[in-house]
């Protein structure tokens, strides 16, 4: 895929931190610009905290330019409450920040760039639209993060933050651009971060991921007290992914959605028209399902390696399965023939179970790596798998043996992906592929 400019319009906190660090990260994006809007946090602290976070990646180029410190007409409140004082949980950025002479409004009334993403709320586009009515014909494409469409919200019981901030601004843009919408049901859907993901970036070496871990401790503690969610749910990093790879939607919708303007309990809500049962016109690309896998690898390979490209082409999910593969084989018990194996077996639901080898001296009763990740997970209660990745320290292609097969084919369809490593290669399989037709005492060795 080649590289996409991109702008970016956000209230910096901890959310749109994670997403510019994913373009910031990718030689799928090139970000021209950023500018910042109230929303999050003030104005100031969003300017400040994009600066931080473009410090993080070496990128302070990247011109910022501020933009509105209010919302169009009405009174509103930031939402420190989640991300912390500052907006960046247990980081303080520095406030003192050089910014482009240019303001938010002026710099996109003369973008021209494949992409405008807006991570914030829509203040600073509604007021350029209200300048220049042609605002949209300026890029390839509007990717806005907003809305709940048909479903719960997130500030208010119908009602997500963006839209709820500057309700007017948020009908503006959707009246009179066509945009592509990744409301907070979808994200609820497939912008999870688990928890044990989480832990294992606090545990990274690298500049972004200690970044990332103190800004959003804030968030994490807040999706633990209020939403009963071990991780965080991560809206603006979901809404960067599918600037980064496109082929990552797999459903979505073009419909008719509106905005309430008003003040009231139902100030910010989005309806979204899936009936057909109103007059307006059907331009909001609304997406319905994002492959979440393919947006957890992006954001683990990106804090912890510097790079989410390699999970974003092809099997995007491949390279951290592999990389889980072969922690759990560090923990091998092979003293006989020392030959170490790490298996990782990927439920349905996305969740990983790893096993690794346990030799005995009567070499043919030890454990072998896939049996016990599948009984783990069996364990758990899971009866429906989708990938397992195999690996050995000699990275020589090895793939489950006959009694392993056998086991995965008691509870898994002969769909199961399965892949290894042989050198610096990656080989993919079936399970339907490995069993032979009819299994006998022949095919168990």
């Amino acid at each position: 895929m080649d590289s996409r400019s991109v702008v970016v319009d956000t209230d910096t906190a901890s959310d749109d931190a994670l997403a510019v660090l994913l373009l910031g990260l990718s030689d799928r994006a090139e970000i021209e610009a950023v500018t910042t809007v109230a929303g999050n946090v003030a104005l100031d602290r969003a300017t400040a905290n994009a600066a931080h976070t473009l410090g993080v990646l070496g990128r302070g180029d990247v011109p910022i330019h501020e933009g509105r410190a209010e919302p169009l007409a009405k009174d509103s409140e930031s939402a420190e409450d989640v991300h912390g004082p500052g907006g960046l949980g247990d980081v303080t950025a520095d406030e003192d920040v050089r910014t482009a002479d240019e303001g938010a409004v002026d710099r996109l009334c003369r973008a021209d760039a494949d992409v405008l993403l807006c991570i914030g709320p829509l203040t600073n586009v509604a007021a350029a639209l209200e300048r220049d009515p042609s605002l949209g014909t300026r890029f390839d494409e509007v990717v806005v993060m907003g809305g709940a469409c048909n479903t719960l919200g997130n500030v208010t019981a119908p009602t997500e933050f963006n839209f709820w901030y500057d309700p007017d601004a948020a009908k503006r843009v959707l009246d009179e651009l066509s945009v592509t919408l990744i409301d907070w049901g979808l994200s609820l859907r497939d912008g999870v971060l688990p928890g044990d993901l989480l832990d294992r970036v606090a545990e990274a070496d690298s500049p972004q991921a200690d970044f990332f871990s103190r800004a959003s401790t804030a968030a994490r503690a807040h999706a633990r007290d209020q939403q009963d969610l071990d991780g965080g749910v991560f809206a603006d990093a979901l809404a960067a992914t599918v600037v980064l790879a496109p082929d990552a939607v797999t459903g979505e919708r073009l419909l008719y959605v509106a905005v309430d303007d008003r003040e009231g309990m139902t100030r910010g809500y989005s309806l979204a028209d899936e009936r057909g049962v109103h007059d307006g016109e059907a331009k909001t690309t609304v997406v319905t399902d994002v492959d979440a896998e393919c947006f957890r690898t992006a954001v683990e390979a990106a804090l912890v390696d510097g790079d989410p490209d390699p999970t974003l082409s092809g099997e995007h999910h491949t390279p951290t399965l592999l990389r889980r593969a072969r922690a759990a084989m560090e923990q091998s018990y092979a003293p006989y023939s020392e030959y170490r194996v790490g298996a990782a077996l990927r439920t349905a639901d996305g969740t990983v179970f790893t096993g690794c080898n346990v030799e005995n001296s009567n070499y043919s009763n030890s454990l072998h790596a896939e049996e016990l990740a599948l009984g783990a997970a069996v364990a758990a209660g899971h009866r429906e798998f989708d990938r397992l990745a195999v690996t050995s320290g000699k990275r020589d292609g090895i793939t489950p043996c006959g009694m392993c097969r056998q086991s995965l084919a008691e509870f898994c369809d002969d769909d199961l992906v399965i892949v290894c490593d042989e050198g610096a290669e990656t080989a993919e399989y079936t399970l339907g592929d490995l069993l032979p037709a009819a299994m006998g005492p022949e095919t168990l060795a």
